[in-house]
């Protein structure tokens, strides 16, 4: 399906509306997930992005996790472990999200869903 441009421009504002009302927090204990959406970390120019995370814990709430180490891909309905990580307090405020909007409507709804980004890394994946 052909995305018009109105489409992206309603989109935008969905996610830009949705990911302003997130908080940062540290992870403080070992989850398991179950992944909803992942992107890789990136980097562009002097810019740094970390791998982001949605995924819905045990507890059924859905949540995203920022890890600046892991190098891979994870796939979609994947289980992972994160784990509490050491963010200095210059990462935190320089290292965020990439604001990615995508072609698929769902997948931009998953911010929306996410009251919590969590500082942690990724120890596992199966």
């Amino acid at each position: 399906m052909i995305r018009t441009e109105k489409y992206y421009k309603n989109e935008f504002m969905k996610v830009k509306n949705c990911t302003n009302k997130w908080t940062y927090e540290n992870l403080t204990q070992k989850k398991e997930l179950r992944v909803l959406l992942f992107c890789k970390k990136s980097h562009y120019d002097i810019s740094s992005y970390p791998n982001f995370i949605i995924g819905t814990a045990d507890n059924s709430d859905t949540i995203a996790i920022i890890d600046k180490d892991f190098s891979g891909d994870i796939s979609r309905n994947s289980k992972i472990t994160v784990s509490p990580a050491t963010w200095t307090i210059l990462e935190k405020k320089y290292i965020n999200p990439l604001f990615t909007v995508y072609a698929n409507s769902k997948d931009n709804d998953l911010n929306c869903h996410v009251k919590t980004v969590y500082y942690g890394k990724i120890d596992s994946t199966q």
